[in-house]
């Protein structure tokens, strides 16, 4: 999943957490007067800021920890592979669940009873928590400690990055996707008319469903699978050129075979962040070995990572310069090359 991905799962999975958490935001942007009357509290947005901020950090050092204990385990494309699957499959349960589900209906509101019990204590003690200003602050890293629907599947894939860093990044971006709706919306969602909130809690239901199936084929890749439930764009536009006889020769995709030399093939492929891999295919011969040279082309990112999960090649490549990779295919067909995340592909033919 791309962090454009992640930032609209967590976006519309906000929807959801603005429900469970408009309790403890109004708490704090209210203040009950000696008549029962309320008002809105001075300085709410600072108290907004506070809160958000406390999300911010703890998610950002939840998905570092999550990173650094997925390095211990990141021994293959398969674990990864599983890890985006499991994501998927909790996205799709909480998107059905918010759909209204019956059998699905209690992970809405699957929160330990005694984490639900300090924080709402903790939300009713603005101006007297032990904590003073900074109250917000802590209520918003508790609620990072309460389990929150998709935002769940998007942890999952902060454990399977196997990195600090990227660990890290993917819950930032979370953090950052869901602020908005918290900051402006919290209330506003919860006094919303029925008819109203249940079309926006569909709509929120829809895309983490999208969302899912795009986490689903990105699992799919890392697994070494050539089948892919989002089809190619420019496959299929080159398919219906063709259909319509339309001169699409700009468009066709790029390929290359092997150069064999003492009985070696040698292949060429650079890996371009903006662009994705260069020739989108290269074909080789069975039982020969292969000199694969890959050439990366970028800033960071999960195209760093090159893998060929079917003949076990899983890389990190240099920062500048290239990679030479050395394996022997021993099977025929269409084999997917990706990257550290399934986001990007190619193929790798092996011919008899």
């Amino acid at each position: 999943m791309s962090y454009f991905a992640i930032f609209i799962t967590a976006f519309f999975a906000s929807v959801h957490c603005a429900m469970m958490f408009s309790g403890f935001i109004l708490a704090y942007s209210v203040k009950k007067t000696s008549d029962g009357q309320t008002h809105r509290q001075e300085g709410i947005w600072k108290k907004h800021l506070l809160f958000n901020g406390g999300r911010l950090v703890s998610f950002t050092i939840i998905g570092a920890i999550l990173g650094a204990i997925g390095s211990f385990f990141t021994l293959s494309a398969t674990f990864n592979a599983w890890i985006t699957i499991a994501a998927a499959a909790i996205m799709v349960l909480y998107g059905l669940s918010m759909f209204g589900a019956v059998s699905l209906r209690k992970m809405n509101n699957f929160v330990p009873r005694w984490l639900y019990k300090l924080t709402k204590d903790q939300a009713g003690k603005d101006g007297e928590s032990r904590f003073g200003k900074f109250q917000p602050a802590v209520l918003g890293v508790l609620t990072t400690l309460i389990p929150c629907g998709p935002i769940q599947a998007l942890q999952i894939l902060a454990l399977g990055s196997g990195s600090i860093l990227q660990g890290a990044v993917i819950m930032f971006i979370t953090s950052i996707a869901t602020a908005p709706l918290l900051m402006g919306l919290g209330g506003v969602v919860t006094k919303m008319a029925g008819a109203l909130r249940q079309k926006m809690i569909r709509y929120a239901a829809i895309a983490i469903l999208i969302f899912a199936v795009t986490t689903f084929d990105r699992g799919l890749a890392l697994a070494g699978s050539s089948f892919s439930i989002v089809p190619d764009l420019d496959k299929v536009r080159d398919s219906l050129s063709a259909v319509y006889g339309a001169n699409n020769s700009d468009s066709s995709e790029e390929t290359a075979g092997a150069l064999v030399r003492g009985g070696v093939q040698e292949l060429k492929i650079v890996a371009d962040g903006r662009i994705g891999y260069s020739p989108e295919t290269v074909f080789a011969k069975k039982d020969i070995p292969v000199k694969l040279t890959v050439e990366y082309k970028g800033r960071g990112g999960c195209i760093k990572q090159f893998l060929i999960p079917t003949f076990g090649v899983n890389v990190t490549l240099p920062d500048n310069g290239s990679k030479l990779i050395e394996f022997t295919p021993n099977k025929t067909g269409s084999f997917t090359i990706t990257c550290g995340m399934g986001m990007y592909r190619g193929t790798l033919v092996v011919e008899s």
